[in-house]
């Protein structure tokens, strides 16, 4: 059932729709827009977990979620904003060998990584078996 409707399901009344804006939060921000001010720096992540998570690692976290694998360009121009010159690009790998899932998280990565390029003096991947996927 979550295959075929989505995880997130919009509320739905007779004559309206409600949609959650997620295109247009960041997870995290609130809390660490100090940080990603003070160090020029912005960790993308998924999920709100990876964001709470690095939090228990380290209080000077510059980890926002994405609530997703997209980066809008709204929550782009937000971490401009913020003076964020790197990015680290954090999203999760869902593949087990070199396949169709692994093409996805490539893609994935590479959207992100054309989208903040442009813009930013550094973008990383993260995880250092995967920068191939940028290569």
């Amino acid at each position: 059932m979550v295959e075929d409707l989505g995880k997130y399901i919009p509320l739905r009344t007779l004559t309206r729709q409600y949609n959650f804006p997620s295109s247009q939060i960041l997870y995290g921000e609130n809390y660490h827009w100090e940080n990603i001010r003070h160090y020029k720096t912005a960790i993308l992540v998924e999920s709100e977990k990876s964001v709470i998570k690095a939090d228990m690692w380290d209080d000077k976290s510059c980890t926002v979620a994405m609530l997703g694998h997209n980066l809008s360009t709204y929550n782009l121009k937000r971490l401009l904003e913020l003076g964020a010159n790197e990015i680290v690009i954090g999203i999760d790998w869902d593949w087990i060998d070199r396949g169709e899932q692994y093409d996805k998280y490539c893609d994935n990565v590479n959207k992100i990584y054309d989208k903040c390029s442009p813009y930013c003096c550094c973008v990383y991947c993260c995880f250092l078996p995967f920068i191939k996927c940028l290569i």
